[in-house]
């Protein structure tokens, strides 16, 4: 029998001896995936299915040195890169298991990830350059290590992420295998393609306890072990490939966890969630929301993958260019499924990521502020100037009433002091004007344009033990979010306390007279 029919089926039958075994062990253990408000199963399942899918890859992969079927010049194709594929495999299946046994933090998991990733690299595998036509090749030069790593982890995680209905990972990780091996063998590497072989085959054998309703589930150990396999491999065969295949059909055979991935990540920023944070937006949850059961949902979404690599695989030979643009349309096939199911709205993406560049020019606005201001309170000599510092930050931060009550540093006369207008109210866009309405301590509560959604802070500057503790009060005009004007109060609030007033009283102090009797005030507090 052919080797590459002989190690898969070997891996098949092993997958298929282990995985009972394994989710008993996992049962009597109590190692089990619970049901909660996220996941799509109702009762508890077992872990452990990828200690099956672990055991049964070993086994085939051992087969190589023992099956005599095996040509001698098959073996010598094992080199130093696939052996390093294979050891950083078992550490993210050891990573795995532990994160499913005690739960382990998701920054040791991606420590991990790059460790095993760094190991891959270098032993050999890196993507060092793309092939765009026969003579013209977009090399990635120092950078080449780096996306590299980035590739592996990426499509780790996106393959772990993938595994959140029966069967769902499991069947896109069949597909991508069939995608890496037909690279492997048509770039010479027959142990790579007979690794991903070995791969499908302890899959195959494990997709019968994990098909709907699923008796046990990869787990982390499973999933970390398929995605970095997979990752690690077609960067292999990437590296020895001279076309463009090397890289664009593991890409399509990958595409839906990758796009699945990334297009989680974008709903996270937008959401300013944290990127580990779980949701139910991916692609086989509003599949699910629209109707289809798990079952339809997997054929469907494998069958959308298959099709992608066989269109092309199919492409002509050596076209480098027929094939980029026959993978770039089955990738935008694949946001299409996206778009339409409502995984992703390009139109909210996209006004979320513009208001967030403009509240990032806002932020670096109020900054520059916030230091002049800093500036300006540091150097003043009396209350006169500290004030008129203060009013124009909040002229400058738009804020529609600044109030101070402070007897300490204006004295008993006039001891608040207020500031009603600015631009947004249509006063003169005039630090002076703004400063000779602060000196009248009688004005208005607030202005008459303040409307319903007026947001009003106030905070008390901490006292010391020649200041007393001293109120100030800001209000901000309802155009404004909440968001946009607590950030601003917390920037005024943040430079008011580091020049502090009781600096203010030692400085005029150091100048041989109290500030308040050289500004006019009663020396009294």
């Amino acid at each position: 029998m052919s080797p590459f029919i002989a190690i898969p089926l070997v891996a098949c039958v092993a997958a298929l001896l282990l995985t009972p075994m394994t989710s008993r062990l996992a049962l009597t253990k109590g190692w089990v995936d619970r049901p909660d408000a996220r996941k799509v199963h109702r009762t508890p399942v077992a872990y452990l299915g990828g200690a099956a899918v672990m055991g049964a890859l070993l086994v085939g992969f051992s087969a190589f040195y023992w099956l005599p079927t095996v040509d001698s010049a098959i073996r010598e194709t094992i080199d130093l890169r696939l052996m390093a594929i294979v050891a950083g495999a078992a550490l993210m299946f050891v990573v795995g298991l532990l994160d499913d046994i005690h739960d382990l933090k998701a920054t040791r998991k991606l420590l991990a990830q790059l460790v095993a990733a760094g190991l891959v690299v270098a032993a050999g595998v890196q993507i060092d350059g793309f092939p765009l036509t026969e003579s013209i090749r977009l090399e990635f030069g120092i950078f080449g290590a780096l996306i590299t790593i980035f590739w592996i982890v990426g499509v780790t995680n996106a393959i772990n992420i993938i595994d959140g209905l029966d069967g769902l990972a499991s069947g896109i990780s069949i597909v991508a295998c069939g995608a890496i091996s037909w690279t492997a063998f048509q770039s010479g590497n027959q142990a790579a393609g007979i690794l991903m072989l070995t791969l499908m085959g302890a899959i195959l054998g494990f997709l019968p306890y994990n098909l709907h309703p699923a008796k046990v589930f990869l787990g982390d150990a499973g999933s970390l072990t398929i995605g970095f396999t997979l990752a690690s491999t077609s960067a292999l065969t990437a590296t020895k490939a001279s076309t463009a295949v090397g890289l664009l059909v593991p890409l399509v055979g990958l595409g839906i966890p990758i796009l699945d991935t990334l297009f989680a990540m974008v709903r996270r920023t937008i959401e300013r969630r944290s990127m580990l944070s779980a949701d139910k937006s991916h692609l086989h949850h509003r599949l699910m929301a629209l109707g289809f059961g798990q079952p339809k949902t997997v054929l469907l979404l494998c069958t959308i993958a298959a099709l992608g690599v066989v269109a092309t695989t199919a492409t002509a030979p050596g076209d480098n260019l027929a094939r980029i643009g026959i993978a770039t349309a089955a990738l935008l096939a694949y946001t299409l499924v996206f778009r339409l199911t409502g995984a992703i709205r390009f139109r909210e993406s996209l006004a979320a990521v513009g208001g967030m560049a403009q509240s990032a020019r806002l932020a670096a606005d109020e900054r520059q502020i916030v230091d002049a201001a800093s500036l300006a309170l540091g150097t003043a000599r009396t209350p006169d100037e500290w004030w008129s510092a203060l009013v124009t930050a909040a002229h400058d931060l738009d804020f529609d009433l600044l109030e101070m009550e402070s007897r300490a540093l204006f004295g008993d006369g006039h001891p608040i002091r207020r500031s009603t207008g600015h631009r947004a109210a249509g006063e003169a866009d005039d630090a002076s004007a703004t400063t000779a309405q602060a000196t009248g301590a009688h004005e208005p509560d607030a202005p008459a344009h303040l409307g319903a959604r007026q947001a009003n802070f106030s905070f008390t500057v901490t006292p010391t033990d020649d200041f007393p503790a001293a109120q100030i009060t800001v209000a901000l005009h309802g155009a404004d979010s909440i968001e946009s004007a607590a950030r601003r109060f917390r920037l005024f609030c943040r430079v008011v306390e580091s020049q502090h007033p009781a600096d203010l009283l030692k400085r005029a102090s150091a100048d041989g007279e109290p500030s308040r009797r050289r500004s006019g005030y009663p020396a009294s507090a």
